[in-house]
């Protein structure tokens, strides 16, 4: 995977990484699902059982406690800048609907995966599954359960 890090840049922003270049991942899910296509902003997609992230697209990382007041010292995101491209792409599509939140389970898992693949411990990547399973869980709203202002 190509990206940029943008903390590198200096100026204070709300994503910490860009897709120097498209990546796909393959996505196991029923076949309803894996049958459709939807997009999110032209930046993400899932088409017949595969997540595409276009070049350009931004995300935070992982969400670690403490994470800003420390990354100076140790880089939380090390092994699993994937997994967190993956985990973070797929709950924008929740929020907007296009991917129902019962799948956030199966994200979360997912996510587990990928961060063992990247070479982080079992031991580790299980916390963070669990922090994720047990924390996240109302963090995902779909659009229509924001509530809009108006002036």
């Amino acid at each position: 995977m190509k990206y940029y890090d943008l903390r590198k840049e200096g100026k204070k922003r709300k994503y910490l990484y860009e897709l120097a270049e498209a990546e796909t991942f393959k996505v196991a899910l029923p076949a309803a699902i894996i049958n459709s296509a939807c997009s999110v902003h032209g930046y993400i997609s899932l088409i017949n059982g595969v997540l595409i992230a276009q070049k350009s697209y931004q995300w935070d990382g992982s969400s670690v406690p403490l994470k800003k007041w420390y990354r100076w010292i140790w880089d939380s995101d090390k092994y699993c800048k994937i997994a967190s491209l993956f985990h973070d792409a797929c709950c924008q599509l929740m929020r907007y609907g296009a991917l129902p939140t019962y799948y956030k389970g199966y994200v979360d898992n997912h996510y587990r995966e990928l961060c063992i693949k990247g070479g982080m411990g079992k031991r580790q990547a299980s916390l963070r599954f669990w922090v994720l399973d047990n924390f996240y869980r109302i963090k995902v709203q779909t659009e229509d359960q924001r509530k809009i202002l108006e002036v």
